[in-house]
């Protein structure tokens, strides 16, 4: 496929463009300051660029915050790298110029809670957006979300 568009897809563990999110990072960790907000944000990211498996990233951000209830810490790592490279990615898609749209992938399972963005996970789920539109549903997602983000190419495979 990169060779049909002609874009560079790396096959690596980080992307560079989750260095640009780093500010977006951290905004939904409740109870914290802003000092820490930026130390979870700095912590994620390196760990991230690292490509340190979620555990070590648990272990990194043990101390950081008060540990409300048990795993705090694991919900944080997995929350906030789902974002982080969620939103590196849509960055990728929209420097691609061939992604035009996303299909937003959810539990499909009924649920009663709206992220921000008003839905549930089972009324996202399926949901075809509009790439400009695809931050606010991952910024909805709520700690240890379900969410994947699948590009839609803006032209099928081999048409001109």
């Amino acid at each position: 496929m990169a060779d049909q568009f002609s874009v560079d897809i790396p096959w690596d563990l980080g992307n560079p463009n989750v260095h640009g999110l780093m500010n977006d990072l951290a905004r939904n960790v409740a109870g914290i300051n802003e000092t820490t907000r930026q130390d979870v944000q700095r912590t994620v990211v390196d760990a991230l660029d690292e490509g340190v498996p979620l555990s070590e990233q648990q272990e990194r951000l043990t101390g950081l915050f008060e540990e409300m209830y048990r795993g705090r810490a694991m919900t944080v790592a997995r929350s906030e790298s789902q974002v982080a490279y969620y939103g590196a990615n849509i960055l990728g898609y929209e420097e691609s110029g061939q992604i035009a749209y996303v299909e937003l992938l959810d539990n499909p399972e009924p649920d009663t809670d709206p992220g921000s963005d008003g839905l549930t996970c089972v009324q996202r789920n399926g949901l075809i957006v509009p790439l400009d539109q695809a931050r606010t549903h991952i910024e909805a997602e709520h700690p240890n979300g379900t969410l994947a983000v699948a590009p839609v190419l803006a032209t099928a495979l081999g048409a001109e």
